[in-house]
């Protein structure tokens, strides 16, 4: 359904919920986070997004929410990608 409203494949969408449905325990969960896992892809990506690039995302996303990882303070403003300090 996501596929619909963007430029996300389906595909794409898929390795980036399996990898989020590794540690979300709801489906509600799961169903915000997509959207907002594709605003992602297509902000960083475009139509060039990966499934490879979504299951980083949504590794990334893993990280910071549960404070395993360094949080994004900045982001680099020619990529638009995050930095990590």
């Amino acid at each position: 359904a996501q596929q619909e409203l963007g430029v996300i494949g389906d595909e794409v969408q898929l390795a980036g919920a399996q990898e989020l449905a590794t540690y979300l325990s709801k489906r509600q969960s799961l169903e915000q986070l997509i959207p907002v896992i594709n605003d992602m892809l297509a902000q960083q990506y475009g139509l060039n997004a990966s499934q490879e690039n979504a299951l980083q995302i949504a590794t990334m996303y893993q990280d910071v929410s549960s404070n395993n990882a360094t949080t994004p303070r900045s982001q680099c403003r020619s990529t638009g990608r995050f930095v990590y300090e």
